[in-house]
């Protein structure tokens, strides 16, 4: 599966994997059902690892990411603190621009190359470590944990 989550109710933390090809499309098909799951819950801080897909985005992706954020605040909900986690450098530029695109986008994420500073970023220097470890455990056992 191209795209699992996991989530830590100790955490507030929503944590996304992304393996082989990575569409905006193929995130949503996911993240569309994330809110179904009980554990889930509004303004969860969000970790993307797209670190090991092979990304193909648009500017149709882009667009459709800014009209689920504009859906969101329209239902009275907030997208949570965000960080991508990536090897790809020219995501960073790209997300500055998408940043730049709409008032609508969504301006609370950070892209990262490094586990530790999106875990900070996040906020969670005070258990730094443990979610580093859930996280790892989560990229583990993914795929059996998808509804």
């Amino acid at each position: 599966m191209p795209v699992s989550y996991d989530i830590s109710s100790n955490f507030n933390l929503l944590i996304y994997v992304c393996t082989d090809v990575w569409t905006g499309s193929v995130f949503f098909k996911t993240a569309d059902k994330v809110p179904e799951d009980p554990r889930y819950c509004s303004n969860m801080k969000i970790i993307i690892d797209i670190f090991s897909a092979e990304i193909e985005t648009s500017l149709s992706d882009m667009h459709m990411a800014i009209e689920k954020n504009r859906q969101l605040k329209q239902n009275g909900q907030k997208l949570g603190q965000t960080a991508v986690f990536t090897k790809s450098t020219s995501l960073m530029f790209l997300a500055d621009a998408f940043k730049l695109m709409s008032p609508e986008a969504p301006s609370n994420f950070g892209v990262f190359n490094n586990k530790r500073d999106a875990v900070r970023w996040l906020g969670f220097t005070d258990a730094e470590k443990e979610v580093i470890r859930f996280w790892e455990g989560a990229k583990t056992s993914l795929p059996e944990k998808i509804p």
